[in-house]
């Protein structure tokens, strides 16, 4: 881990960055390369409206000048740091203060329009020329990850390719490692990772079944080694490989990590996990977004 000064500084430069706009540079393009594909319908959200953005609630809220509160949704910032004096969602709130408090936006929906609190769930792209989407510039520049959720998963391909983008090329907290692909035969680092959201990959050693429930094994020693967990949901919504064909194929998944006989990730959505040897087997893409 970085010294909490190194961290420190690290942060500064980021937020420097975005002061003078170095990083929109990066965003813009990704928008660019990826605008056809949205365009056409690959991501279908419907729309919701504009107003202006008055103030800035944190790394992924806005409350717009019409009253109402907007949650960013299918991504989210690290707040992995933080206990050490640290917080990486700070540069993402920087980044939407220096490019959206003012701007006119347009919203749009592509699942549950509301959270528990009140807050609405969607996609916001600020009006422009080119309109900046902000789901999508946050994960190239870095400072976001993509999180489907079970009611808003509609951006979820598109959002998991530009993260993985941003994750070669090393930018924002991919480059400072608060961001990071964690092996899953290291169950001690993934134990150092309890209760946060995390990426891991890793080959499928073996599959067993219990109550309905597959469950993946990334070690022979199935008791206390990292498994994930695929719910009856999960499995429905997958066409043609079943979970007992991933055996011995290289997987990479996303999801909160919990703690039972060893680290565990639940997945209750197809979109928590990706083939990474088979990328075009159309099991890994759910019925409902073919």
């Amino acid at each position: 881990m970085l010294p909490r000064l190194a961290l420190l500084l690290l942060e500064c430069l980021v937020q420097t960055a975005l002061m003078l706009g170095l990083l929109l540079p990066i965003v813009s393009s990704a928008y660019a390369q990826r605008r056809q594909a949205t365009d056409e319908g690959s991501c279908q959200l419907e729309p919701g409206g504009e107003s202006t953005v008055l103030a800035i609630g944190g790394a992924q809220t806005l409350h717009l000048a019409d009253g109402r509160m907007i949650h960013l949704a299918e991504i989210l910032t690290s707040t992995n740091a933080e206990g050490a004096g640290f917080a990486p969602s700070s540069s993402a709130t920087a980044y939407l203060r220096s490019n959206v408090l003012g701007r006119k936006v347009e919203v749009r929906f592509g699942g549950n329009r509301h959270d528990r609190y009140g807050a609405m769930i969607a996609h916001v792209f600020v009006a422009g020329e080119r309109p900046l989407w902000l789901q999508e510039s946050l994960v190239s520049a870095g400072l976001a990850q993509a999180f489907p959720q079970p009611d808003n998963h509609a951006c979820s391909q598109q959002l998991a390719s530009m993260e993985e983008k941003a994750r070669d090329e090393n930018r924002g907290y991919w480059g400072l490692a608060l961001f990071k692909v964690l092996p899953a035969q290291d169950t001690r680092s993934i134990l150092n990772h309890m209760q946060t959201y995390q990426t891991i990959e890793g080959e499928v050693t073996f599959v067993t079944h219990a109550g309905g429930r597959a469950i993946l094994h990334f070690a022979e020693d199935g008791k206390s080694s990292f498994t994930a967990i695929v719910e009856p949901a999960a499995q429905r919504r997958l066409t043609e490989l079943s979970p007992d064909d991933w055996k011995g194929q290289k997987v990479r998944i996303r999801g909160w990590i919990e703690r039972k006989k060893g680290p565990t990730i639940t997945i209750i959505q197809p979109e928590q996990i990706e083939m990474l040897r088979q990328k075009a087997a159309k099991s890994t893409m759910p019925n409902d977004q073919q």
